[in-house]
């Protein structure tokens, strides 16, 4: 059974625009630290598109599961990729509602200017 949906969309011009201002504190309050370490080894284009990415996921994730930024510490989501596409852990506790067994599915998409990201809250019932 699903229980929420959400979406996101970012222009990667605002990832990089932090990121050329305030450096690497920008990743460490989007990042998990297992994200952190596969950030650190891309080239800087890259690692703008791949925190633009996490960011859209984090904020869908946060919408799906009806709890906002507000209540999300983005750090404490991981988003790794997996056998069968992102996986998504929580390295905190999680939001209220959401139960161990839950499932989040995620999808991230860029193009040259924006990252996009769909997130599903789903349960079996």
């Amino acid at each position: 059974m699903i229980f929420g949906l959400g979406t996101d969309v970012i222009q990667i011009s605002r990832i990089q625009q932090s990121l050329e201002r305030y450096g690497e504190h920008v990743a460490t309050r989007i990042l998990s630290n297992p994200e952190l370490s596969a950030f650190r080894i891309l080239s800087p284009g890259r690692q703008t598109e791949f925190v633009a990415g996490r960011f859209a996921a984090k904020e869908a994730i946060a919408k799906a599961v009806g709890c906002g930024l507000a209540r999300l510490k983005m750090s404490s989501v991981d988003i790794s990729v997996g056998d069968r596409g992102l996986s998504v852990t929580w390295l905190n506790e999680m939001p209220v509602g959401v139960q161990k067994d839950d499932q989040i599915l995620v999808s991230i998409s860029h193009s040259e200017d924006t990252a996009f990201a769909v997130a599903i809250w789903s349960r079996e019932s």
